[in-house]
């Protein structure tokens, strides 16, 4: 099925919020999964299995420059990692065995183009991700699985600049899964929320 990536990031959201997450990270991880559809990755298939996983805060651990980060929700873990190098409250961090490589990277292009700083990623498999803002390059044979990743800041543009809007093919069964996380945040329909203005009203103005 085709849709827009507008319409990704949008599901998306709901999905992580049908799921549980805060409304920041929600909203993080739709424009995250959007970017990464627009580099022409598969940003839905990296997302969906974080949305199975209950909210916890991320635990940090600091070692001098370096601070790593050991259970809590993955993208609670990659955000606040993200968070601390971009405001150079960490020089260097550590994401030990991280689920979704794919979407932290996306995740990083959302904070890089929110703080104007950029990343690189460096995985235990040898690849590397270079990213600045809707830009990312990958060196090496992106990982498929959990691998431990270290995040520093870098300088200067990389990359060719992600055109937006564009169309995307989005596997029906897995929009089918966001379609019904995203459900879990409507309001059911009944007299008394039709009162308080739920559903559509009876002219184009309402």
């Amino acid at each position: 099925m085709i849709l827009s990536l507008n319409e990704i990031e949008s599901g998306i959201r709901k999905a992580a919020l049908g799921a549980g997450l805060p409304l920041g990270f929600a909203e993080d991880t739709g424009r995250a999964v959007a970017f990464l559809h627009a580099a022409g990755f598969d940003g839905i298939s990296a997302a969906l299995p974080c949305f199975r996983v209950d909210f916890t805060p991320a635990v940090v651990m600091r070692n001098g420059a370096l601070v790593r980060f050991e259970g809590g929700h993955p993208i609670s873990r990659a955000i606040a990692a993200l968070d601390l190098v971009a405001a150079g409250q960490a020089q260097q961090a550590e994401l030990f065995s991280f689920e979704q490589p794919l979407l932290l990277a996306g995740l990083a292009m959302v904070c890089s183009s929110e703080q104007g700083v950029g990343f690189s990623l460096t995985f235990a498999t040898a690849a590397k991700a270079s990213i600045f803002a809707q830009n990312i390059v990958i060196d090496g044979e992106f990982p498929n699985g959990p691998a431990a990743v270290l995040i520093l800041q870098s300088n200067g543009q990389t990359g060719v600049p992600l055109s937006q809007p564009q169309m995307r093919n989005v596997d029906k069964y897995l929009w089918d899964q966001v379609t019904r996380l995203a459900a879990r945040t409507y309001v059911p329909s009944s007299a008394q929320s039709r009162l308080l203005g739920a559903g559509a009203g009876v002219t184009d103005n309402d």
